[in-house]
């Protein structure tokens, strides 16, 4: 038991200085800053307990196992069978594979949902597309900065919004409709301020009618629903309704494609784009696409400061924003991934060991079956294929666990991937190879052995 506490605690020591070494590689790796606690006591405590737990556990099963023994039967050469023997590893080694499948199995979905989220349209176009907010005077020279930028050929279009269309907040209640049912008007509504070219900018698909036009002084009060509004408003034909907006009556002069500004698993909300210029906080720019990315952001920056001089150019590309929303999934699923391998090598250890256990214990009937006839492949096989059912189990158990905990996730988005069978079969046919990979050397090298050798004390 004395070995086993050493043992123990020069694990700690090494995990320590793994933790140490690997710390900066993997805060990197999942975006969250992470620090060792050296002054937290209780940290230090509950490693040290942990510790001690874990090898007295590991020293006191193989004493009080061997305590069992009856000293004439041992001394006869009569030991315990070798199933009894191996029955504890076996189900060792079917708890590793099984926690690595689980792993395995979930990282896949979790990168299957993101790809599938990331497939989805979104209703405006992303790419070529920067923001950022809108500060001083670039309020009132605004339409002016914004001639300028599209006359040097830094921009198609710009427009200026509420807030960044990936971090859109705001709402209102108290709205008013043709048709409006009783409560309906508690419901909260979405909404974006804008004033003109903001449907161009972001390339949203217009269904009918039109965008905000400058030479339409009338456009002031007037409002753009998207269809998940019109769908909640229950109207027919929209263009050219009145409806009361921010307590004032509004007309509704378009009716634009869903698209996605909030979370892109949700379901898209009902909005309403109105005309609000004291709302507005941020400025969309549309990069030219004949000119490189470079050469545009150098024209905005002179020509900002031209127009805001006391204000940073500081702007963000809005795909990158976008991606942003998928951070908490992709780390879930690198943190699922580095555990899997982990899980993954464990468990292999544990299959050489045993498969080394068991190739000790049978070496007798190894030699006896092959001075019997049994050829290398025949006796590779015999010992191989008893770990191979040990997977088979781990892996039916691992994808029962599996299937009902990534069908609880999937659930919880209003956008999700389905189950594909092929990704279960795959992680199948990975573990078995794995399995093999892990054991035949151990079979092989049994296989390999002089008969005389093992049968010379018979």
């Amino acid at each position: 038991m004395g070995e086993s506490l050493l043992m123990a605690f020069i694990a700690l020591a090494t995990s320590l200085v793994l933790i140490i070494v690997l710390m900066p590689f993997f805060r990197n790796l999942i975006g969250i800053s992470l620090s060792i606690p050296y002054s937290n006591l209780w940290a230090w405590l509950t490693a040290l307990g942990v510790t001690v737990v874990t090898g007295l556990f590991a020293g006191s099963y193989p004493a009080l196992f061997l305590s069992l023994f009856n000293p004439v039967k041992v001394l006869k050469g009569q030991f315990a069978s070798t199933k009894t023997t191996i029955r504890p590893r076996q189900v060792l080694v079917v708890l590793q594979f099984t926690f690595a499948i689980c792993l395995v199995v979930s990282s896949i979905f979790v990168y299957r949902q993101i790809n599938y989220i990331k497939g989805l349209p979104i209703g405006y176009n992303r790419s070529g597309l920067i923001e950022l907010p809108i500060d001083g005077p670039m309020y009132d020279k605004f339409e002016s900065f914004r001639q300028n930028a599209i006359s040097v050929g830094a921009i198609t279009d710009a427009a200026s919004i509420s807030e960044p269309i990936t971090t859109l907040t705001n709402a209102t209640w108290k709205n008013k409709w043709p048709g409006q049912l009783p409560g309906e008007d508690k419901i909260p509504i979405d909404c974006i301020a804008v004033t003109y070219h903001m449907l161009n900018t972001y390339q949203i698909k217009i269904i009918q009618g039109r965008d905000f036009a400058i030479d339409r002084p009338s456009d002031s009060t007037a409002v753009v629903l998207n269809e998940a509004a019109v769908k909640l408003m229950h109207l027919k034909d929209p263009i050219g309704q009145k409806l009361t907006w921010m307590n004032a009556e509004r007309t509704v002069i378009g009716v634009v494609k869903n698209f996605v500004w909030g979370s892109p698993y949700e379901a898209v909300k009902p909005t309403i784009i109105g005309f609000t210029k004291g709302w507005i906080g941020n400025i969309g720019l549309r990069l030219n696409p004949a000119n490189s990315v470079l050469k545009n952001l150098g024209l905005l920056q002179d020509i900002y400061h031209k127009y805001n001089p006391y204000y940073p150019f500081d702007y963000k590309f809005t795909d990158e924003s976008f991606a942003q929303k998928f951070k908490s999934e992709q780390q879930l699923g690198t943190m699922a991934i580095m555990f899997a391998c982990l899980a993954i090598i464990i468990s292999c250890l544990g299959l050489f060991g045993l498969a080394s256990f068991s190739a000790e214990r049978r070496g007798k009937e190894i030699s006896i079956r092959k001075i019997l006839g049994a050829s290398t492949a025949g006796l590779w096989l015999k010992l191989s294929q008893e770990f191979v059912k040990l997977v088979l189990i781990s892996f039916v158990i691992g994808a029962v666990i599996s299937w009902y905990n990534i069908d609880q996730w999937l659930k919880s988005y209003t956008y999700h991937t389905g189950f594909n069978i092929w990704v279960f079969v795959a992680t199948l046919f990975s573990s078995i190879a794995l399995c093999l990979l892990a054991v035949s050397w151990q079979a092989i090298k049994a296989a390999w052995v002089n008969p005389v050798k093992n049968l010379r004390s018979e």
